[in-house]
């Protein structure tokens, strides 16, 4: 009987050079946290560099492109993006498409984003702070009764206060999901709720001026159990379920 033959694993399939070029250009990039919107070298320096041709740079560039690491336009030069919220936004988004995500269960990420938001800023909120919130607040008061653009500036004073937080990541992840609740919060815009959205705001805001983070979890909570309890008021079902439908494409 002849000896049993020994298997060779098989050599894992080799990688196409501009991936390599792609790999090695994304590492670059993220070595720097300066370079947002830095002009990327030109397709011939890179070709030179890596002794390559420009169309594998150009295959490079375009997996980068798709991981959302630099930018282009027609006749402008590539440079680099601010990459975090955009990928995180077209991340949210394929997650709703794919998964059956119900209004419901957004409104549940937001809740605790949020609440984490307020606690950070309402810890070190200075005068700057504080005069940005009031801003936003003046600005939705000062909308008129269009619903849309009603819900863009409240969903600025939200915005407003993950950002001025001190955690960028914090401020990335609802940057994505404010695209998700703008077309809920559209549906249940009345003069009633754009009313009281102002009212709480306030009352927010000035938790937030205090530098008093529990009444300030306790005010957004309570502004935000309200916005849950309008849109089941307010916001035609059908329509709700259909909420993938007015996402913009990721």
């Amino acid at each position: 009987m002849e000896p049993e033959a020994k298997r060779v694993p098989a050599e894992p399939p080799r990688r196409a050079l501009y991936e390599e070029i792609a790999d090695r250009l994304e590492a670059a990039i993220l070595g720097d946290t300066a370079n947002v919107d830095r002009k990327l070298p030109s397709e011939p320096y890179l070709a030179r560099s890596f002794g390559v041709s420009r169309p594998v740079i150009r295959e490079a560039l375009n997996i980068l492109k798709d991981r959302g690491l630099v930018a282009s336009r027609q006749g402008a030069p590539t440079v680099i993006a601010d990459e975090t919220a955009e990928n995180f936004r077209r991340s949210a988004h394929r997650v709703v498409r794919r998964s059956g995500v119900t209004p419901e269960q957004i409104f549940e990420v937001r809740n605790a984003l949020e609440l984490l938001g307020v606690q950070l800023l309402a810890e070190k909120a200075d005068p700057a702070d504080v005069e940005t919130l009031r801003d936003c607040n003046r600005k939705l008061r000062d909308c008129g009764d269009d619903p849309a653009a009603c819900a863009a500036f409240d969903l600025e004073f939200h915005r407003a206060v993950t950002r001025l937080s001190g955690n960028p990541l914090l401020a990335a992840l609802y940057e994505a999901f404010a695209a998700l609740l703008q077309p809920l919060i559209v549906r249940c815009i009345t003069p009633e709720t754009h009313r009281a959205g102002i009212t709480d705001h306030e009352r927010i805001l000035s938790d937030v001026a205090r530098r008093d983070p529990g009444a300030a979890i306790e005010h957004m909570r309570g502004h935000l159990l309200l916005s849950v309890r309008n849109f089941e008021l307010h916001a035609d079902v059908n329509a709700a379920a259909e909420l993938a439908l007015d996402l913009p494409r990721g």
